[in-house]
């Protein structure tokens, strides 16, 4: 990540990251090489998991990167199963560490992110044990 005052210096300053990189053999990724003025209104930038994105209001804030939250969803759906045959207390035990890590990295996050990450797995848990009651109604479970 290169901050620069504007979007010239910032243009320059990578053309010079691309010839230093090319010498010392080097490509930089096209997708993930980019130039992001970040004052304008609903721009946004991905760094070591965050999303750094500039609100309406002119307001930074950070979020959690649309692909971390898919790689702890992709990492605990094995764990939580509807047709496993596991306790719920023995599930809770093996994802509270995963979540405790997860968390802890992610906790300068905005707090509505762990709150839809906290929801999924309530939801799947529920799943879990609508399914052992034998298609009881969301409201009885």
């Amino acid at each position: 990540m290169v901050l620069a005052p504007d979007v010239e210096s910032a243009q320059q300053a990578l053309e010079e990251l691309k010839s230093w990189a090319g010498e010392a053999g080097f490509t930089l990724h096209p997708e993930k090489t980019r130039v992001v003025d970040m004052g304008e209104s609903r721009a946004h930038f991905d760094f070591l998991g965050y999303r750094f994105l500039r609100t309406a209001k002119g307001e930074i804030i950070r979020l959690v990167r649309p692909k971390s939250k898919k790689e702890l969803r992709e990492s605990l759906k094995p764990i939580l199963k509807r047709a496993n045959g596991r306790s719920l207390e023995h599930l809770i035990r093996i994802i509270n560490p995963k979540f405790r890590g997860w968390y802890a990295y992610f906790m300068q996050a905005q707090p509505n992110e762990h709150q839809e990450m906290d929801q999924w797995v309530r939801m799947r848990l529920r799943s879990i044990l609508r399914k052992r009651h034998k298609g009881t109604p969301r409201k009885r479970v």
